[in-house]
């Protein structure tokens, strides 16, 4: 290699290298729909396609309504290590103005039979919600995630049957990370 090659090289090289420990990290987000996820609910009605939010609802309807779980999976890698994920969104509709929807940061034990759920937040009006759930500041919902990275993460999301203003449903959630 020629001088003038190194020379250019190292030129280039350096002032990236002197900056990049003050460069700002790129926050990631990744989005997952709900059809992912599991109805854990039994004997209970069936969630199904909901055409108006195009998520997953829950169909129950009438005086007997019945609640429905829906256990989401969380795809954990490098960038989404289970204890970076600082935030949790869970967006939908919901139907019923006197029953909110909930949802909870919970883990299922890798080394013991069970497992646990965070604090639960929920929706607060009836329409399209964006639950959010954060670690660090007031109620941890993410508290399990961040203390035992090793076991295996899953997004709760509780669903009303249908209520005053239409069908409760899902469409989907949103990890974020630093």
């Amino acid at each position: 290699m020629k001088k003038t090659s190194l020379r250019a090289l190292f030129s280039a090289l350096l002032p990236a290298l002197l900056l990049a420990p003050f460069a700002s990290a790129v926050a990631a987000e990744r989005m997952t729909s709900t059809f992912a996820c599991f109805q854990s609910t039994e004997d209970r009605p069936e969630a199904d396609f909901d055409g108006t939010s195009h998520g997953v609802r829950n169909r129950s309807e009438g005086i007997n309504w019945q609640w429905i779980d829906l256990r989401c999976p969380v795809v954990t890698d490098a960038t989404f290590a289970m204890n970076n994920i600082y935030q949790v969104n869970v967006q939908g509709f919901d139907g019923h103005s006197s029953h909110d929807v909930y949802a909870m940061a919970c883990t299922s034990w890798k080394w013991a039979t069970g497992g646990r759920c965070g604090n639960s937040v929920r929706s607060a009006a009836t329409g399209y919600y964006n639950v959010t759930m954060t670690s660090g500041s007031g109620v941890d919902a993410l508290y399990y995630w961040r203390t035992a990275p090793w076991d295996y993460p899953y997004v709760l999301i509780q669903l009303p049957g249908r209520g005053d203003v239409g069908f409760t449903s899902s469409v989907g959630y949103t990890l974020y990370t630093p």
